[in-house]
C-alpha cells in the first residue's frame, strides 16, 4: 500500500475495461474503462500537486466536459436510440452527469454566502438550465445528479426559517411532484423546446 495503490488499481482496471471492450462490446464496459482513465488522471494529479479542491473540481468538470461531449457523440450515431450504441451513450451521460453537476454545486454549497434566498435563486437558475439541456438532448442523467444538491439547498433554506424536522420532506415532496409532472409531460415539453431550436441543432438531436 502506499500513494500509488490507487494509481495501480485504476490501470489495471482501465486495462480489464478496455479488453474487455474490444472483445465483447458490452455497453456499460466503455464508461466503466473511462471511469478508469479519469482515476487515473486524478491519482497522477494528486501525486504531482499538493492537494487542491479547486484543482480537483476542475478536472473533475473538465472530465465530465469531456464524457458529456463523447456521449452526444454516440447519441448522433443513433438518433432513433434502437442499438447498443444508444446504450452505450446512456451510460456515458450517466458518467458524466456526476462529473459535471458535483463541481458546480458542491462549489455553491460551499460558498462563501450563507445558504439563503440568493443560493437559492442560484440553485433553481442553475437546476432550470440542467433541466432544459436534459430536455433538449432527452437524457435526464444530469437532472438526476443535480437532484441531492438542490434538496440539500432548499432543506437549509427551510431550516433557516424554522423548518427543521420537515424541511428535507417538504423539499422532498415539492420537488418529487415537479419531476413527476415531467416525466408525463416530458414529450410535449421536448417538443415545444426542440421546435424553437435552430434546424441545424435539431438535426443532431433525437426526434421530438
Amino acid at each position: 500500500e502506499g500513494p500509488q495503490a490507487p494509481l495501480v488499481a485504476f490501470i489495471v482496471a482501465s486495462l480489464v475495461a478496455t479488453a474487455h471492450w474490444f472483445r465483447f462490446q458490452v455497453p456499460i464496459t466503455l464508461a466503466a474503462g473511462i471511469a478508469a482513465v479519469i482515476g487515473v488522471i486524478m491519482s497522477l494529479l494528486a501525486m504531482t500537486f499538493a492537494f487542491s479542491d479547486t484543482l480537483l473540481k476542475v478536472a473533475l468538470f473538465i472530465s465530465g466536459l469531456l464524457v458529456f461531449a463523447l456521449a452526444l457523440k454516440w447519441d448522433r450515431s443513433d438518433l432513433e436510440r434502437q442499438t447498443r450504441r444508444s446504450d452505450v451513450a446512456f451510460w456515458l451521460h450517466l458518467l458524466a452527469a456526476p462529473l459535471l453537476v458535483h463541481p458546480i454545486f458542491s462549489t455553491l454549497a460551499q460558498g462563501d454566502f450563507t445558504i439563503g434566498v440568493t443560493q437559492a435563486l442560484i440553485t433553481i437558475a442553475l437546476y432550470l438550465v440542467i433541466g432544459c439541456v436534459s430536455l433538449v438532448i432527452d437524457r435526464r442523467a444530469l437532472m438526476v445528479s443535480a437532484l441531492a444538491y438542490v434538496i440539500y439547498v432548499f432543506s437549509n433554506v427551510l431550516n433557516s426559517f424554522g423548518i427543521v424536522d420537515l424541511g428535507t420532506a417538504i423539499i422532498g415532496l415539492v420537488i418529487g411532484t415537479g419531476l413527476l409532472l415531467l416525466s408525463v409531460f416530458w414529450h410535449q415539453v421536448r417538443a415545444g423546446l426542440v421546435n424553437v431550436l435552430p434546424q441545424r441543432l435539431t438535426l443532431q438531436l433525437p426526434p421530438a
